[in-house]
């Protein structure tokens, strides 16, 4: 028996210094296998990125375009502005063209990354003087536009031309074949880079592949290495310690309070879990309590509000939206103080006429909102007398409180020619009950 323990003893080492080697192995070669994917990764942003700005030379140029025909078209100077707004403040193209410089300089993309830019730019020429000659052609004031294009001399075969013949060949300058030949090489330009970048892309996202996956196969022989030597560790493991700790991962799944037996490790650990539950179950009723109410009134918020409407569990139900009368000049006269005590009346008031059954909310600085479930038309003047009674609570000046008002929309479900939605329709009916003086109630 004496040999028995140990040759387990002696089995026990083993299988931790093995499961220790396997574990080493392993991250090594997951911290090879991350350095591989985050490489991959690189390769793919600098693609991303690469097509990004190749796409932001092609947008840039094509932005050019639309502004200079829009131009010769229509005259207006606003189309000047966005065009010279894009060439030397935002400069899309050129700032493009240096992102690319850091990965391609030197290589036959970047060279035809420039020729791309080269060509746009010396299209811009053509785009300056047919914008010179819309300008004369439209008979505006040269002096409102760009530097660049007042100093901008026109031939004297051109000077000779009348105004609709310059405007004529401003257009012809920006819409015939010479200008689109320009474009296909800029856009020629721009399709080669971004299929070259393509397939080298491609060809190291292979090499990558190929190189991972020959890693994770390493790596899953070390895994079922190192599972089988844990299991046979595990089996050595105290039946006096595995079984308490099942019991505390049952409870802690189920999020139930320990009991406080076992050794007095074990009843610590009980008694702080214990104490961080009750603390956490605290915190989440005090956190789903403040995410649904208002913390002024204490009424339900917009956030319930809401939810309620869209849970579908009330069946029919009234809403009646509540406006609180004269709101800022309360504020503007009396303070914010008073205005808060304001708004705590209202909802106090609305407490007391409505049914504890019925939702009370505030859905905005001076707004309210009750849902009255199980309600329909015929508890139509119900409402006008709860409204009037509330009227009158608020119209008693108390506590610093000048007498206050509301004005109620209301909408039943059973209302004829509903709106889009019953929140509409209340607050139609609340529009009218203001514009007729507020201090009252109306039904949609």
């Amino acid at each position: 028996m004496e040999k028995r323990g140990i040759s387990l003893k002696k089995l026990n080492i083993i299988l931790i210094v093995a499961v220790c080697l396997l574990s080493l192995a392993a991250v090594g070669i997951a911290v090879y296998t991350m350095n591989s994917f985050q490489k991959m990764r690189m390769d793919t942003e600098r693609y991303i990125s690469s097509e990004q700005d190749a796409s932001r030379i092609q947008a840039g140029s094509d932005y050019l375009t639309e502004q200079v025909r829009s131009f010769v078209i229509t005259g207006d100077p606003v189309w000047v502005e966005n065009y010279f707004e894009e060439a030397e403040v935002a400069r899309r193209r050129d700032t493009a063209l240096e992102n690319l410089e850091q990965y391609f300089s030197g290589t036959d993309t970047y060279r035809l990354f420039s020729e791309a830019l080269d060509t746009s730019n010396e299209l811009m020429h053509r785009e300056y003087y047919a914008m010179r000659l819309a300008i004369d052609g439209f008979g505006s004031d040269l002096s409102s536009y760009p530097v660049l294009l007042q100093e901008l001399s026109l031939n004297e075969e051109d000077m000779g031309l009348s105004a609709q013949q310059k405007l004529e060949k401003a257009r012809n300058m920006v819409f015939d074949a010479e200008y689109q030949s320009y474009k296909s090489r800029i856009s020629g330009n721009i399709d080669l880079c971004v299929a070259r970048i393509t397939d080298e892309l491609h060809q190291e996202q292979m090499k990558s592949t190929e190189h991972m996956q020959t890693l994770l196969w390493f790596l899953l022989v070390l895994e079922i290495l190192l599972v089988g030597s844990t299991i046979a560790l595990v089996l050595f493991a105290s039946n006096l310690l595995l079984k308490p700790l099942w019991q505390i991962i049952v409870h802690v799944r189920n999020r139930e309070l320990m009991p406080e037996t076992g050794s007095e490790e074990l009843r610590y650990l009980a008694r702080v879990y214990n104490e961080n539950l009750e603390q956490q179950q605290r915190d989440q009723d005090q956190l789903s309590y403040e995410a649904s109410h208002d913390s002024l009134t204490g009424l339900y918020n917009r956030s319930a509000f809401d939810k309620f409407c869209a849970s579908g569990t009330l069946g029919d139900y009234a809403l009646l939206i509540v406006d609180l009368d004269h709101f800022k000049a309360i504020n503007d006269t009396y303070g914010h103080d008073v205005g808060d005590a304001a708004l705590k009346k209202v909802s106090a008031v609305l407490q007391t006429c409505f049914r504890a059954e019925d939702y009370i909310c505030r859905i905005g600085g001076d707004e309210f909102a009750v849902i009255m479930v199980h309600a329909h038309s015929e508890l139509r003047s119900l409402v006008e007398n709860k409204i009037r009674q509330a009227n009158e609570k608020l119209g008693c000046p108390e506590d610093g409180v000048p007498a206050l008002s509301v004005s109620v929309g209301v909408a039943f479900p059973d209302r004829a020619d509903p709106g889009e939605d019953i929140f509409k329709d209340a607050d139609t009916a609340l529009y009218r009950v203001k514009q007729s003086g507020k201090k009252g109630c109306g039904f949609y």
